[in-house]
């Protein structure tokens, strides 16, 4: 098996952009490469054959010129509640998991899951590039290692260290995870510093970690890359003002990438006096829908969204944020406790959590609502399915959505 591993001093050291770079640089070079990270934490994830992976993994699998699969990212986690993720095995949904609960998982069954993914990934490309996560010298949980050291040693691959200059004491980062690693520390046949505004002294750093310098990123200014955090989000200036309601548990987040792109101004809110400076309110998905329809009332959120909307002002809801919008959440148990809640009452809908099901599809579809979407019908979009719950409705459709085995209506606009 032929790979080669990222790693990083930290968080944020810039391993996915490095992964993704070396994809598609041995892309051009003529070899078939793919990307692989055994265990991801995001709540951005994307529509792949299969289920669903995180959306990292996609960016490097498009760097590599090659459709992104589930074998990319066979285990993610997506946070739900205070201590409990959503566990993804091989793109579907496996089991709600405490801490603990996934560190026996770890255990017992999720390197066996690692260990087939990444055999069946060597048996169809040339190269594999594996991405790391977090730091490999964080030693306390060292012995249930699922990402950094046992998948590279699993595959024999070259390891790679990458740090962010931009954090400052590079020498003691460097120098620090090298240590702590012990043996483990042969792994490694180099240095990278990533994210750097000027020059670097790469003797001293090879004269302290006794490892060579393979290379310095330069800084580059508006890269556009997605985010995989929502501590990273930032507001941008543009001509138009669009406010996201910053939900705790705000999911695929990168969907709004797109606005910036277009030059409008896209700022989170997460305070009351925040919202009636937006032209258009954008309520996003959220992976666990109930406690952040109550997080919006606790803040007082509810009554500004539904103020502006009574004022005249565009508010466009999005998978969770769509329930949200409606006159009724049913949970029986399936997304959080059982209970029922009231929405915000601008829709006509109810949605009922009632399974562990999750569609997760790629679709097609055409614009059949009026009001604001009216200049529109007609037009053929394509767009992702990622979601649990059944919701009907009674006000009228906005999109026809092929499905492939089934065409439905979907969406609510109302005035």
């Amino acid at each position: 098996m032929s790979a080669i591993a990222i790693h990083g001093t930290t968080s944020s050291a810039g391993k996915t952009i490095i992964t993704a770079a070396l994809c598609r640089i041995f892309s051009d070079k003529g070899y078939s490469v793919a990307p692989f990270k055994s265990q991801n934490m995001s709540l951005n994830s994307y529509a792949v054959t299969g289920g669903e992976i995180a959306r990292a993994q996609v960016l490097q699998a498009h760097a590599a010129r090659i459709e992104p699969t589930t074998d990319m990212n066979p285990i993610l986690l997506k946070p739900k509640a205070e201590h409990i993720s959503q566990v993804i095995i091989l793109g579907r949904p496996y089991a709600d998991m405490s801490v603990n609960d996934y560190h026996q998982f770890v255990e017992m069954q999720g390197r066996s899951i690692v260990e087939k993914s990444l055999r069946r990934l060597s048996s169809e490309y040339d190269l594999i590039i594996m991405e790391g996560a977090g730091s490999p010298a964080e030693i306390n949980i060292l012995k249930r290692d699922i990402v950094n050291v046992y998948p590279a040693k699993l595959a024999g691959a070259k390891c790679m260290l990458v740090h962010n200059i931009e954090y400052g004491s590079h020498l003691a980062y460097l120098f620090g995870t090298l240590k702590l690693l012990g043996n483990e520390r042969d792994l490694y046949g180099g240095i990278i510093i990533n994210n750097s505004r000027g020059t670097v002294d790469t003797s001293e750093i090879e004269h302290m970690v006794k490892k060579p310098v393979l290379g310095i990123v330069p800084h580059i200014k508006d890269l556009q890359l997605p985010e995989e955090d929502s501590l990273s989000l930032k507001s941008h200036d543009g001509n138009f003002d669009v406010g996201v309601i910053r939900l705790p548990h705000m999911s695929n987040f990168t969907d709004f990438d797109a606005l910036k792109l277009e030059g409008l101004k896209v700022r989170y809110i997460s305070k009351e006096d925040e919202v009636k400076r937006a032209s258009i309110l954008i309520i996003p998905g959220t992976k666990n829908t109930i406690l952040d329809l109550k997080w919006l009332r606790d803040n007082e959120l509810d009554h500004a969204i539904i103020r502006s909307a009574n004022e005249g002002n565009v508010v466009i809801g999005i998978c969770g944020g769509f329930q949200i919008l409606g006159k009724k959440l049913i949970d029986n148990g399936f997304e959080s406790n059982r209970e029922e809640i009231k929405g915000l009452g601008l829709l006509d809908v109810v949605t009922i959590f009632d399974s562990s099901t999750k569609i997760t599809k790629r679709v097609e579809g055409t614009v059949i609502g009026d009001g604001i979407l009216e200049e529109f019908q007609g037009e053929v979009i394509t767009g992702y399915e990622i979601h649990m719950g059944k919701t009907t409705q009674s006000d009228k459709s906005c999109f026809l959505i092929n499905r492939g085995d089934e065409v439905i209506r979907d969406g609510a606009i109302k005035g």
